[in-house]
């Protein structure tokens, strides 16, 4: 097991390196103390450490992180919070990974159901295929139950626990690594920083443990008219598979739809900010 172990890293370190040089970050290689990982044809490459912008850089690591699947564009989006680590530039670029996720196509998916709940068509009257959003970790598809409602069913990604579980080990052994060769990312913590990413990972992965936080909102703000959460369906739901009600909305980053509907920003921003303190400081 642990040579088996051993030779996954092994691979996976060798797909980071050839990700990072194919977008011009050898230097980052360099500084991570992974040039032993890049194929020697292509060693010269690493040496290459020309000093560019920080939104130059930024965009090199967001389309590498892209790349290099779920975990890591999970991990970007993590970062593009960071802003007490991270410059303006790469929180810009990173933010962008928030919605540049590749869906899953659609019969993966509907595999993903039936392996939990039965086929598709015996659960769903319908079941749209084209996703409403994609993440990392799943994707969110618009269906009608048998009995009429309207709902939204977020499947997780095929074998993303165990891709999301060997990345995670892999995390941790290079974050130590970069920590030894890299005095900037002992002065952020990284390690720390992968520590807590690791552990909200693995939270993230349990369906069911967000249908009962979900579940729990919902009763806390039940008598709150300005707050509505939707209702979870527990028959639909299971570890890899959530189904709750469909709620219609407008992202509050979409300035001209909220203007277009003649919405206060300043009393959304005011309503928001209390239901946050009331689920801080209350609930």
């Amino acid at each position: 097991m642990a040579v088996r172990s051993h030779i996954r890293h092994f691979l996976r370190y060798r797909e980071i390196a050839r990700v990072f040089l194919k977008h011009g970050l050898g230097y980052l290689i360099q500084r991570m103390g992974m040039q032993r990982y890049v194929p020697l044809p292509s060693l010269y490459s690493v040496q290459i450490c020309q000093l560019e912008s920080d939104h130059c850089m930024a965009d090199k690591l967001t389309h590498a992180l892209m790349e290099l699947g779920p975990t890591f564009v999970k991990f970007g989006q993590v970062l593009s919070t960071r802003s007490d680590v991270l410059s303006p530039e790469f929180i810009a670029e990173l933010e962008r990974l928030q919605d540049k996720v590749a869906p899953v196509p659609g019969d993966q998916i509907q595999a993903v159901i039936a392996a939990e709940l039965g086929p598709v068509e015996d659960v769903f009257a319908s079941f749209e295929i084209n996703p409403l959003a994609a993440a990392s970790i799943g994707q969110v598809h618009r269906a009608v139950l048998k009995s009429g409602e309207q709902v939204v069913v977020k499947v997780q990604r095929p074998h993303i626990q165990a891709q999301v579980e060997n990345d995670l080990e892999l995390f941790n052994h290079l974050a130590q690594m970069v920590e030894a060769h890299w005095n900037e990312a002992s002065r952020i913590g990284l390690v720390k920083i992968v520590e807590d990413y690791s552990k909200t990972m693995k939270l993230e992965l349990d369906y069911h443990r967000e249908a009962k936080n979900t579940e729990r909102m919902r009763q806390a703000f039940a008598k709150d008219e300005h707050v509505v959460i939707p209702r979870i369906y527990w028959e639909y739901t299971t570890p890899r598979v959530l189904t709750e009600e469909f709620i219609d909305g407008i992202k509050l980053s979409d300035i001209a739809a909220l203007e277009a509907r003649g919405w206060d920003r300043g009393r959304i921003s005011e309503l928001g900010t209390r239901s946050f303190l009331a689920q801080v400081l209350m609930h």
